[in-house]
């Protein structure tokens, strides 16, 4: 594991360029490297059988043709589902991919990830798991990966692998008076945040604390601006592109 200051670009692809392909795939994790993007956020929940795949929702249903909870699905079960046909007909027969999978190419395009952990039980299992794929996985001379999560059991787990040299964020949606505690108590560098409740007070007090500040999901080019003349370091957007482009609405 690379073991320098971690540089972060302005803008982190979110879930891939999933503007353009099918989220969480590696489909979208390519595009999102063609497009320009040096670093990759995707999202990570454990199958039954304690297999790590990139996915975001709790249940199949929305970009998959399944159906039920992530978590009581075994992924043969789950490979087998077409993941991309919700975004267009081009991808469909696109699959759900596995931790594993997703660390090998985003390691083969050179890209930095920041793998986000979403699931409040089995914690000790899921960051067992995260840890083992990028032990074997994630090759030396790669970024050193940023693991976020927005529940602090999550973080707290991770404290027990303090030899295996990783960075961490706290993702919080609403503003948190109490973010500064969570951050250092966990040794967090950053707090990632729905950007629609920053605002140039809060932005200040996180710098004043010289914490990195990310703020999702940005795809509009004018509040992007905004957000990095406040003092925000990254945007995660669905846009790879965004910051190179004509102005995306939304």
């Amino acid at each position: 594991m690379d073991n320098a200051t971690t540089f972060f670009p302005k803008l982190i692809a979110h879930r891939g360029a999933s503007a353009y392909a099918p989220e969480n795939t590696l489909s979208a994790l390519q595009q999102s490297s063609e497009l320009g993007a040096e670093w990759v956020e995707c999202d990570v929940m454990l199958d039954s059988r304690g297999e790590a795949i990139i996915f975001h929702d709790l249940k199949l249903h929305r970009t998959t043709n399944g159906y039920g909870y992530v978590s009581r699905t075994p992924y043969s079960v789950i490979s087998q589902l077409d993941a991309g046909g919700f975004f267009g007909a081009k991808y469909i027969g696109e699959v759900v991919p596995t931790l594993e999978q997703w660390l090998k190419r985003a390691a083969l395009l050179k890209m930095g990830i920041n793998l986000e952990l979403k699931m409040a039980s089995q914690v000790d299992r899921l960051v067992d798991t995260v840890m083992m794929n990028l032990a074997r996985f994630w090759q030396t001379g790669c970024p050193t990966p940023l693991i976020s999560s927005q529940f602090v059991e999550c973080l707290s787990c991770i404290s027990k692998y303090s030899h295996y040299h990783c960075l961490l964020g706290y993702v919080t949606k609403r503003w948190k008076r109490n973010w500064h505690k969570i951050l250092k108590q966990f040794h967090c560098v950053s707090l990632h945040v729905d950007h629609r409740f920053l605002n140039p007070k809060r932005v200040q007090q996180v710098k004043e604390e010289d914490y990195l500040l990310f703020a999702y999901t940005v795809n509009n080019q004018n509040r992007a601006k905004e957000l990095f003349e406040m003092g925000v370091d990254a945007i995660f957007s669905n846009y790879p592109d965004l910051l190179l482009q004509e102005d995306h609405s939304g």
